[in-house]
This record gives structure tokens, C-alpha cells and sequence, in this order.
């Protein structure tokens, strides 16, 4: 899970937004979609979340466990969450230092299509995405599912699926490795 990227693809969209707050049920989609169409176009998510589909939509589960919860500091530090009415507001800006011109022109892209729909309309086109499952429940949403969903070839989605792996290996390295150098 990329964080950095996904807190400020989250800033981007509530950027957009008068008072720079929007409903948390939207923003988490909005986010989901410049997945999706960053999963599309670049073979790769920005947020590089673990996905799931929901009985309102589709999101990635890190993001939405820390909307919801608020116990994530490096969310907090960016975002107020109003779990009352459910609205995210940008308190601290978050610049796309981490986001590449391409998860930037994703953004975009998703916002020029989807950012002035409301809420009602928004999860409507969710509830029609293929890889939507309805269910009452969060039922777990793999990236290849997404992948094939959006028009990925098998091959693609192998490839797609080895590249993960190695950047999971990766990752998980580094976690270690910084993990050893803090305690040592």
C-alpha cells in the first residue's frame, strides 16, 4: 500500500471541492476509479491498495479503514474525518511530491468524468462497474479480476501479477531493512 500516494490522491480530489470536503463515501471512490483508470492505462494503481467491493461501491480497503477509523496519524495529520456526517476535509495539504504525471493525468482524467457528479449518481456508476460483487458484506476484489474487468489481456494480467510480486518483494525488503537499521 503506497500511503504517501494514496493521501495525496485524496488531497487532489478534496482540492477540487468547495471548502476542500467532500462525503468519505465518494472520495474513497474517486480514488478507487484513478485506480482503476491508472490500472488501465499504465498497468499499474497508484495507491497499490488491496481492493474490495462494498454494498455502495467499490474501494480500496487501507483507505477506507483509514477514513473510517481515523487511527492512521499520517492520514489524521491531512484529513479530518467527520464520522457523524461522514465528510472528509483537507485541514493540512498534502502536495503530489509521490504521484507521477501519469497517476496526476489519471486524477485528472477521473475528475473531469466523475467530480461533478453527486453522490447518488456516483455510486450508481459504481454499482454497474464489472467487477463489482453485490453482496452486504466487503468481499475482497483481486487485482486481476479488476484488470480483466477494465480489458487486460491474460497475458497482461500475468505480467501484471509477476510485476506485483516483485514490488511486494521489494517493499517488504525495505520494511526489514529499515526495521533492522531503527532497531539496531
Amino acid at each position: 500500500f503506497q500511503e504517501d500516494k494514496a493521501i495525496e490522491t485524496a488531497a487532489a480530489f478534496l482540492r477540487k471541492r468547495p471548502g476542500w470536503a467532500m462525503d468519505y463515501y465518494d472520495l474513497v471512490t474517486l480514488v478507487y476509479l484513478a485506480d482503476r483508470h491508472q490500472l488501465l492505462t499504465r498497468r499499474r494503481t497508484i495507491t497499490r491498495d488491496e481492493y474490495q467491493s462494498l454494498p455502495w461501491g467499490m474501494a480500496g480497503r487501507r483507505l477506507l479503514d483509514d477514513v473510517r477509523r481515523s487511527a492512521n496519524d499520517r492520514w489524521n495529520a491531512h484529513v479530518d474525518t467527520d464520522h457523524v456526517n461522514k465528510r472528509c476535509t483537507l485541514v493540512k495539504d498534502a502536495p503530489a511530491s509521490a504521484l507521477s504525471r501519469a497517476d496526476l493525468a489519471s486524477i485528472e482524467t477521473v475528475w473531469s468524468e466523475f467530480g461533478d457528479l453527486d453522490g447518488v449518481t456516483l455510486m450508481r456508476h459504481a454499482l454497474r462497474l464489472p467487477e463489482f460483487v453485490g453482496s452486504d458484506d466487503r468481499v475482497p476484489v483481486p487485482l486481476e479480476t479488476i484488470a480483466r474487468a477494465v480489458g487486460h489481456s491474460e497475458a497482461d494480467v500475468a505480467r501484471l501479477l509477476a510485476h506485483d510480486e516483485e514490488v511486494r518483494e521489494v517493499d517488504e525488503f525495505m520494511e526489514s531493512l529499515t526495521r533492522s537499521l531503527v532497531h539496531a
